[in-house]
């Protein structure tokens, strides 16, 4: 039997250059960073250390982190406020005073986060900061107790496990921008797309139920060419008969059925998606 399908996309921005945006400062402690975004998407500064640049429009290139950590810096951004990944509980519940997170405070813990793992040194970060506010970042963020051993509830390693895991998408753009000699690196990423599918029998009187018929399994690869034979990832369909591709860069894809799940025909059809 035939399934019938549907998909849904979430738009997406693409270029060579980005457009930054300056925004209200955020203080934490004693210090500051700001809000910024580039082409909308949350972007943060990678080297606080030098002075913070203007708006403007800069050229974007992959990122290289002096520390040597670009992986962990591209999953930070990732699960970093405003990523794609971005879960509440993968960060504390509240802030070093008590006072519940919000847009502000999650944004410099992220800038905290992302400093130290870009430069391998979040002292800028938290320059002029009270030691018991420094602590408070570098327990529940960065990730060591007081004592000097590793916190594995902090923020900074929740995200480390998860990269570890694999669950940053390869296809998920991270940059940074460069802004001039004294001034910051801005870090950010490309706002991507999300597909989604969700698959049904054409007869559901006759497969509902019938254990000859299951959705889960089915597979759905994602081409970047309609002859199918530039692959950029897989979708497995769960208990539901739906599934999920994150972190898509903008363009047109193919999407075909390369595996049938049980009882039913392959779908031959090759569908275009547009990330626009």
């Amino acid at each position: 039997l035939p399934l019938a399908f549907l998909f849904s996309f979430i738009p997406a921005f693409a270029g060579n250059t980005t457009t930054l945006e300056v925004g209200h400062k955020i203080s934490y402690g004693a210090t500051y960073t700001n809000w910024f975004t580039c082409d909308g998407a949350p972007a943060f500064c990678g080297n606080p250390s030098k002075a913070t640049p203007p708006s403007g429009t800069y050229e974007k290139a992959p990122i290289v982190a002096p520390s040597g950590r670009t992986d962990e810096t591209v999953a930070d951004l990732w699960y970093g406020y405003g990523g794609p990944g971005f879960d509440p509980s993968m960060w504390p519940s509240t802030w070093y005073d008590g006072s519940p997170m919000d847009d502000d405070k999650y944004i410099a813990a992220t800038h905290v986060l992302l400093s130290d793992t870009y430069t391998s040194d979040g002292n800028y970060a938290m320059k002029g900061c009270s030691q018991e506010v420094k602590n408070w970042f570098i327990r529940n963020i960065l990730g060591f107790d007081y004592d000097g051993t590793i916190y594995q509830d902090a923020a900074g390693r929740k995200i480390f496990r998860a990269m570890c895991e694999g669950k940053v998408p390869s296809s998920f753009q991270a940059f940074q921008a460069s802004t001039g000699p004294t001034t910051q690196f801005i870090l950010s990423f490309v706002l991507a797309g999300n597909l989604e599918f969700a698959k049904g029998s054409t007869d559901a009187s006759l497969t509902d139920g019938n254990g000859c018929y299951a959705l889960p399994g089915a597979e759905y690869t994602l081409f970047r060419d309609q002859a199918c034979t530039d692959a950029v990832g897989s979708i497995v369909a769960d208990q539901a008969g739906t599934g999920r591709l994150e972190g898509l860069a903008p363009g047109t894809y193919y999407l075909k059925e390369t595996k049938a799940p049980t009882g039913f025909a392959l779908d031959e059809a090759v569908r275009p998606v547009t990330i626009a």
